[in-house]
């Protein structure tokens, strides 16, 4: 799988409440796959302690969730060794399983076999015959993961978890708490496509064009929120010449081609924005407007797509398009023009 620039998202900062100006201290390490930033608004040196154990909450949880490490509790799981697994772990199974059955499986971190099947098949130069297909999809579908008190067991021995769609999501939500805790009141947690904040402050998060150009589509303001980007332009399969998105449809193993390009997602939880931006991705339009309408989940979404750029009507209220003028079309209007 290619991985070019990542940066897919632009960080800015606009004034906020806290203090004035705003001092932070900062600190940058490669963890869940990507480069990762946690900020802490103050001048107190003490806030450095706070940041080497949020670093290392991050570092922790990688090595309990990584589907290569062979001491995690993943690995563990998708190779049928017996041990007890840890609270992390299983609190995000329990959240992933919550999560795809919202969705309808549009999320499901069960899709570890066809992730595998394509990563190998883009080694070899060629497409996945559809008895690869079949067989991967047998291996998969969050229906057959269980959770009894701390048991976890899966109908299907050829399972495979991978929580790449929610793992750097969850992260953040635990730093934030373990920041908060060691007292610090306003941070910023950022893996890059997903970012976390905390505390009175405001954030202005620039949003990329879903292209290599590195243009700005437009500003989000962000407070105590988080914000997910899922995208076909930055990550992919390439065989043959030809790019496929990384994001799979969980019901027929194929790379999405729906005409959107780009999906962010804002929610109360890192976990949730970043679960729901791959979940809108592989949904499309008409299927997410039912889920946002439904009320079971709290989140807004933006969709930029082959025909330009659709956000549900919330999320228009924290938007500045970057051009005056190009403004997203609403979900509502979207609904009543179809």
């Amino acid at each position: 799988m290619k991985k070019m620039a990542l940066l897919l998202i632009l960080l800015t900062l606009s004034l906020g409440s806290c203090a004035k100006p705003s001092p932070y201290r900062d600190i940058h390490f490669f963890a869940m796959d990507t480069f990762a930033e946690v900020r802490v608004y103050t001048s107190d040196t003490s806030a450095n302690e706070a940041l080497i154990v949020g670093k290392s909450v991050a570092e922790d949880l990688e090595n309990k969730i990584s589907t290569t490490k062979e001491e995690s509790d993943t690995y563990a799981f998708n190779h049928g060794a017996a041990q007890e697994y840890s609270e992390d772990f299983t609190e995000l199974l329990r959240l992933s399983l919550e999560l795809s059955k919202f969705t309808d499986g549009a999320f499901d971190m069960t899709s570890g076999a066809l992730i595998e099947l394509w990563t190998s098949c883009e080694a070899e130069g060629r497409l996945p015959t559809d008895d690869e297909l079949s067989v991967a999809l047998s291996n998969a579908g969050y229906t057959g993961v269980q959770i009894s008190d701390d048991t976890v067991t899966k109908q299907n021995p050829g399972l495979l978890l991978d929580f790449g769609a929610i793992g750097k999501g969850y992260a953040a939500d635990r730093m934030a708490e373990s920041l908060r805790e060691s007292g610090v009141s306003c941070g910023m947690i950022s893996f890059v496509s997903s970012v976390t904040v905390f505390g009175d402050k405001d954030f202005k998060i620039g949003i990329r064009k879903p292209d290599t150009s590195g243009e700005l589509f437009g500003y989000v303001s962000l407070r105590d929120r988080s914000l997910s980007v899922s995208g076909d332009y930055e990550r992919f399969y390439e065989i043959g010449g030809v790019r496929y998105p990384h994001i799979l449809d969980p019901k027929n193993g194929m790379p999405i081609a729906n005409g959107i390009h780009s999906v962010v997602v804002l929610a109360d939880s890192g976990a949730m924005a970043d679960a729901l931006s791959t979940a809108v991705f592989v949904m499309g339009i008409e299927k997410a407007a039912t889920l946002y309408r439904n009320a079971e989940l709290s989140f807004e979404f933006l969709c930029m797509t082959d025909d330009g750029a659709v956000a549900s009507d919330g999320f228009l209220a924290y938007f500045e398009p970057s051009v005056k003028g190009e403004q997203p079309l609403s979900l509502s209007q979207y609904i009543s023009e179809r």
